[in-house]
C-alpha cells in the first residue's frame, strides 16, 4: 500500500547514550534514509550528508552535535518549497524525456487505466478556483466580501441565503463555455482505444464528457445537471443560468438547484462506489492535477492494488511512490500528454 508521509512525521529519534546524553539514532542517518527514497533531490542528499559529517568529525560537545542534527532535521523540513525550486534547475529536457518515456511505456503495457484528477486538470482550461473572489461583483443587494468562498458553495447558504447563493452559483460556476484541453482529449483517446475504463474527477464542470470520455464517474456532482430539491424533477443545464428568478424555482415551488455536492452534504455513493471499484481493480492509476488535499476524495487512490501509480502535478507531492514502478513527473497535465502524443 502506497502511504503518504510527510517529512514533518520523520521521527529523527534521540537515544541515550552510557553517559547519559542525547544524540540522533544512527538508524535514521541520510544514507538510511535515501534508502528509504526520502532523499528526492541530489542536493538534499548532499547538503545533509556534508551536515552529518560535520556532526560526525567534529569534537564538540553534545548540545552542538544535537543543534547540528537538529540543523540536518530542519533542512529536511523545507521538503516542498525546496523541491519546487530545485525542480526548475534539475528538470533537464533529458531527464523529462526519460519521464515521459517511461508514462508511455506504462500506458502501452497496461490495459486497465484509471484516471484520478482534480482542479489542476480544469484550470489549464481557464476554469477559475471558485475560493478567489476576482471577478466577483457585488449586485442585488449582495455583498460578496461578507462571506468566506466556502460558505457560498455550501449547503447552509443555499438554504439560509439562496440569493447569495445563487447569485455566486451564475458568476463563479458558469463553465458552459469553456472548451476541453490536451488532458481531456487525450483521456477520451485512451478510452476509445479500450486501455482508459474509467475517469475519476473531482471537477464539477463536464469538460471530460464534452471531449468525449463515457466513463466518468464526477465524486463531487456537476453542473451540468439540475434538479427540483423538493419533488426531484430534472433541468437541463441552462435552466439556473438562464432563469430569470433571482432564486429558480420548479412549478411545485420547490427550488432547482445544481447537482453539485456543496459544502455540508454527503458525496454521491453510485459514484464513489463506482470509483473505489475502479481505482481497486486497476493496474495503472494516473493522478494528474491534484494535491490529494480534498477529504474523503483523496482517501480513494489507498484503494489502488495495480502495477504502477504515476502522479502528473505542477507541485511536488510528498507520497511514497516505488522508484522502479511508480512515477512522478511535475509538469503541468496538459504538456506531459501532449508530449506522450508527439
Amino acid at each position: 500500500m502506497k502511504n503518504k508521509i510527510s517529512f514533518g512525521e520523520l521521527d529523527f529519534m534521540l537515544l541515550r547514550n552510557n553517559t547519559g546524553n542525547r544524540y540522533p539514532s544512527e538508524d535514521f542517518t541520510p544514507a538510511a534514509l535515501a534508502g528509504e527514497g526520502i532523499f528526492r533531490s541530489p542536493l538534499i542528499f548532499v547538503v545533509s550528508m556534508a551536515l552529518s559529517g560535520i556532526v560526525s568529525s567534529m569534537r564538540v560537545d553534545t548540545p552542538v552535535r544535537i543543534f547540528t542534527a537538529g540543523c540536518r532535521a530542519a533542512f529536511l523540513e523545507l521538503n516542498s518549497d525546496l523541491f519546487k525550486i530545485i525542480s526548475l534547475f534539475s528538470m533537464t529536457e533529458d531527464k523529462m524525456d526519460v519521464k515521459i518515456k517511461k508514462l508511455r511505456d506504462f500506458i502501452e503495457e497496461s490495459e486497465n487505466i484509471v484516471f484520478f484528477g482534480g482542479a489542476g486538470v480544469s484550470t489549464e482550461s481557464g476554469v477559475p478556483d471558485f475560493r478567489s473572489k476576482d471577478g466577483l461583483y457585488n449586485q442585488h443587494d449582495v455583498q460578496f466580501e461578507k462571506y468566506r468562498p466556502e460558505y457560498l458553495l455550501s449547503h447552509s447558504c443555499l438554504v439560509d441565503h439562496p440569493d447569495v447563493f445563487f447569485e455566486f452559483y451564475r458568476q463563479k460556476m458558469d463553465a458552459r463555455n469553456v472548451q476541453p484541453n490536451a488532458a481531456h482529449y487525450f483521456l477520451a483517446e485512451l478510452e476509445k482505444r479500450g486501455k482508459l475504463k474509467a475517469v475519476v474527477t473531482q471537477n464539477i464542470d463536464g469538460l471530460h464528457q464534452k471531449a468525449g470520455s463515457r466513463n466518468v464517474y464526477e465524486i463531487h456532482g456537476t453542473t451540468t445537471r439540475n434538479y427540483c430539491a423538493k419533488c426531484g424533477k430534472k433541468y437541463p443545464a441552462d435552466y439556473i443560468f438562464e432563469s430569470k428568478e433571482r432564486i429558480p424555482h420548479c412549478a411545485c415551488g420547490g427550488i432547482v438547484r445544481c447537482d453539485v455536492t456543496l459544502y455540508e452534504e454527503q458525496l454521491p455513493t453510485d459514484a464513489v462506489s463506482k470509483a473505489i471499484a475502479a481505482i481497486s481493480s486497476a493496474d495503472l492509476l494516473i493522478i494528474g492535477g491534484t494535491s490529494l488535499s480534498v477529504y474523503p476524495a483523496a482517501s480513494y487512490v489507498e484503494y489502488f492494488r495495480g502495477s504502477h501509480l504515476v502522479i502528473i502535478n505542477k507541485e511536488h507531492l510528498v507520497y511514497k511512490l516505488d522508484p522502479v514502478n511508480d512515477l512522478e513527473i511535475n509538469q503541468p497535465i496538459g504538456k506531459v500528454f501532449s508530449e506522450i502524443t508527439e
